[in-house]
């Protein structure tokens, strides 16, 4: 699926339309039994079906040891939450062809999340987390507490925030292939699909995000990122447009590298705004590099008035030394452009909506009734 959404962008940015229509379904999982250990190299595998109350997956989660692998049968997986401690786990899909969901149900793991990483790594590969509400309002699909938490082809919907990171160094986050669906209705705080605390790093790669209600697509306070490869839109084809603030916002500065994705701002937006740099107080540790933000091949969408700004940078908040450049990036429907001659590498310019076409194959389109122009 990876190399496809690479390719696929590839060909929408170079404005080549490719001769396919979807993107390639995330991995879905085969029929499991109840969760018995079997032996592999590095570690036992506990295959665990679906059930309605989550019992043999909390059985398999609490006897499991470092290396283990919970291979999680088709179906939802109701009530299925925990802690991990194990310092590796890995929970996955099994192959086939339906969806595996764990789904909250009305429970969670401290108060928090479906799953709360406490380890020093866990992976998460092909599984759907959804349904995750806490009495705070900030209930996630996954909270990270801990080491590094990786997601491959995973997707995280209806729940409060799809994943909370703590604040704390020696964390990274490592997401490929992953979506970020539209977030509980729900009245209590702000709801952002990924809010990334200040951790060392943010790697996301072929992720797709949106729509959004309220808070962010994608909130990051990390220290360094590099986000290639993907979709952050407040519109998708035949889903209500959504109503995010900032589509992505790295509130405190720090060194991060923005490649090669598509930013949709929708016309119900709470924020004119559709990058966001430097917004809050630099709070970064002492001693930590300037400010750094690279802007290069991404595509600006706003779908709203031309009151937007399609990317701000408060320098006034960031520390002497910082810096930002913005090179062959493409920006479409109304809205301030600015970009300072210091700032501008060259090959930045606007584009016609009609121009957006090529983003069908990673399966965004524009929504029926927009000018082409």
């Amino acid at each position: 699926m990876n190399s496809l959404r690479r390719a696929a962008l590839g060909a929408a940015l170079a404005g080549v339309l490719p001769p396919w229509a979807q993107s390639a379904p995330l991995p879905v999982p085969t029929p499991a039994s109840a969760p018995a250990p079997a032996s592999r190299p590095g570690g036992r595998v506990w295959r665990i079906a679906a059930s309605n109350h989550g019992q043999d997956f909390a059985r398999a989660l609490a006897e499991a040891g470092d290396g283990d692998t919970l291979e999680l049968g088709p179906g939802v997986h109701r009530g299925a939450v925990g802690v991990v401690r194990q310092p590796r786990l890995t929970l996955r899909a099994a192959t086939g062809d339906d969806a595996c969901v764990l789904d909250a149900d009305g429970r969670d793991a401290e108060g928090k999340a479906i799953l709360v990483a406490k380890g020093r790594e866990l992976h998460l590969e092909g599984l759907v987390l959804r349904g995750c509400r806490v009495p705070d309002g900030n209930g996630a699909g996954v909270r990270h507490e801990s080491g590094l938490l990786s997601a491959h082809g995973c997707r995280f919907e209806d729940n409060e925030n799809g994943i909370l990171t703590g604040n704390a160094p020696g964390l990274v986050l490592r997401l490929e292939g992953c979506h970020f669906g539209r977030p509980a209705a729900s009245a209590a705080r702000l709801k952002h699909l990924l809010y990334v605390g200040r951790i060392d790093r943010l790697e996301l790669r072929d992720c797709s995000f949106g729509p959004g209600d309220g808070g962010h697509l994608l909130k990051c306070r990390a220290r360094a990122s590099e986000i290639a490869g993907c979709v952050l839109a407040d519109v998708w084809a035949g889903q209500p447009a959504g109503r995010a603030a900032y589509e992505l916002e790295f509130a405190e500065g720090g060194q991060h590298r923005v490649e090669g994705n598509l930013i949709v701002q929708s016309a119900g937006s709470l924020n004119p705004t559709l990058l966001a740099f430097g917004a809050e107080a630099w709070r970064l540790p002492a001693g930590s590099p300037p400010a750094r933000l690279e802007l290069v091949d991404n595509t600006f969408v706003n779908l709203g008035d031309a009151g937007a700004g399609f990317v701000r940078v408060w320098a006034s908040h960031l520390p002497a030394g910082s810096g930002w450049t913005a090179a062959n990036n493409r920006f479409a429907g109304p809205g301030r452009l600015v970009l300072p001659s210091a700032t501008n590498a060259g090959g930045n310019r606007r584009i016609a909506l009609s121009e957006l076409r090529g983003f069908e194959p990673l399966g965004w389109r524009l929504p029926p009734g927009v000018p082409a122009q």
